[in-house]
């Protein structure tokens, strides 16, 4: 999680450092300083940390949903919280002849 945090740090940092860049570009490609080309390719190098932005707060909100769940899990086991916190999630609990107990969750 901390890596995922570190990760999109850093693209934020970066979106802030091209944040006010395009604005320039278009004016360097309107007075001649770069082709269409090369404003094209920075204009796609913004859209691309845009993207790779909104994937990583997307990947750490998944992670800390699914931490929350396992969270919640360990303090029913640690009888922290009582089971009926958790029973909206299980699916179906199945008690075999060998007395191990298997829980399908939702």
């Amino acid at each position: 999680m901390t890596q995922l945090k570190a990760k999109l740090d850093a693209q934020v940092e970066f979106r802030h450092a091209i944040a006010e860049n395009p604005a320039m570009f278009y004016e360097q490609y309107i007075l001649g300083e770069i082709s269409l080309e090369e404003f094209k390719v920075k204009q796609q190098k913004i859209r691309q940390a845009a993207e790779h932005q909104k994937a990583i707060e997307l990947e750490i909100e998944e992670c800390e949903q699914v931490y929350s769940r396992f969270s919640r899990l360990c303090k029913v086991r640690d009888k922290e919280l009582p089971l009926s916190t958790i029973m909206d999630e299980i699916h179906n609990i199945i008690v075999d002849g060998g007395r191990k107990i298997m829980i399908y969750w939702k």
